[in-house]
């Protein structure tokens, strides 16, 4: 945590220690969680942003630069607008990984995954599944990273709140136990596709094949909250 890595200091640190008895005779099963996709049922996003699709100059903050070009050296930044991405981490008994390939999801869509899972497991014990994840709100994919008073300078007080309280979406709760002797593999192997239980997002009340996260994305309707916005497709392997 010293020492720069690519001209910087890192701001985060990660270990995995793993020990062992030597020559333990406890008998364990080794079983295989293999993820193959992650489906996204409803991509948690609002049909109007938090905050209006905004072009500002880096320096010139108060600038319009749709309107004109920045002044010499500046850039011309785009804030404000659709917030796509979703965040998921997948944990089995205490191994955490995060799912890949998800920084734009913006509409219902299913993502391949090549994530492996090896769990040695006593007998007695349990296969444990769980997923902790959230749909970007403006906040997180906007605003993070910069000071509060640039945000300000970029987007305003007005559209700046609004996307400061922009946060982010439940996609449901998934937690799963596998129990011994199988632990979910059928004997041999087998596969799931199994829905995340409750958070945000449903459908419109009577046009229920439209999606939505809050009541503004029904006219004249309702948003009924279903949650389940995304199912996570794996197999479950005994491998001896």
């Amino acid at each position: 945590m010293t020492a720069p890595v690519q001209g910087q200091l890192p701001s985060q640190v990660g270990k995995t220690i793993i020990t062992r008895w030597r020559a333990d005779p406890t008998p364990f099963r080794r079983v295989r969680v293999a993820i193959t996709a992650i489906e996204i049922l409803n991509p948690l996003k609002a049909l109007t942003p938090a905050s209006p699709l905004k072009r500002r100059c880096s320096i010139t903050t108060t600038q319009d630069c749709s309107a004109s070009a920045c002044p010499a050296g500046e850039t011309c930044l785009t804030i404000g607008g659709p917030t796509p991405g979703w965040q998921v981490f997948l944990e089995t008994n205490g191994d955490w990984r995060e799912l890949t390939g998800l920084g734009a999801v913006d509409a219902p869509v299913t993502i391949p995954q090549a994530v492996t899972f090896d769990a040695g497991l006593p007998p007695g014990d349990t296969l444990h599944l769980h997923a902790s994840g959230k749909s970007l709100g403006c906040l997180e994919s906007q605003l993070y990273g910069t000071s509060l008073a640039r945000d300000l300078a970029l987007y305003g007080l007005t559209d700046g709140a609004l996307c400061l309280a922009d946060t982010s979406k439940d996609i449901g709760s998934f937690d799963l136990t596998y129990d011994d002797p199988d632990f979910g593999s059928g004997g041999s192997s087998r596969s799931y596709v199994t829905q995340s239980i409750g958070g945000d997002g449903g459908h419109c009340s009577v046009t229920t094949g439209q999606l939505c996260l809050n009541n503004a994305d029904c006219p004249d309707e309702a948003c009924v909250v279903t949650g389940g916005a995304f199912k996570l497709h794996y197999t479950i392997t005994k491998l001896r």
